[in-house]
C-alpha cells in the first residue's frame, strides 16, 4: 500500500498486488494507518472513492478492504466524514 495526503484532509491510496498468480488477495487499511486521528480511530468514517472505475464505494467505519487482482492495483481516494483531531485540514 502507498498513500499520500490530498486537499482537504484526504488521501490517496495505491493498493498492490504483487503476485503473479492466483486469486485475488484481500487488502485491508485502517483509517489510523493513513493517519485519521490520535489514538483510537474507532468509529471513525471515511468514503472511498476508486479513481479508476470513476465510482464511489460507499461509507466505511474504522477501515477498508478491497480484493486486488494478481499484478493489479487499485487506486483510491479516501475522504473522512468523522472530524479527525491531529489533522490538519485545508478547507
Amino acid at each position: 500500500m502507498w498513500a499520500g495526503p490530498l486537499a482537504h484532509n484526504q488521501r490517496a491510496i495505491i493498493l498492490f498486488n504483487r503476485h503473479h498468480y492466483g486469486p485475488p488477495m484481500p487488502i485491508r487499511v485502517t483509517w489510523a494507518q493513513l493517519g485519521y486521528g490520535t489514538g483510537s480511530t474507532t468509529g471513525f468514517r471515511a468514503a472511498v472513492r476508486d479513481l479508476y472505475a470513476e465510482r464511489d464505494l460507499g461509507e466505511f467505519v474504522d477501515g477498508f478492504k478491497m480484493a486486488v487482482a494478481c499484478y493489479d492495483v487499485a487506486v483510491l481516494k479516501v475522504t473522512p466524514l468523522t472530524p479527525s483531531s491531529g489533522t490538519s485540514s485545508s478547507s
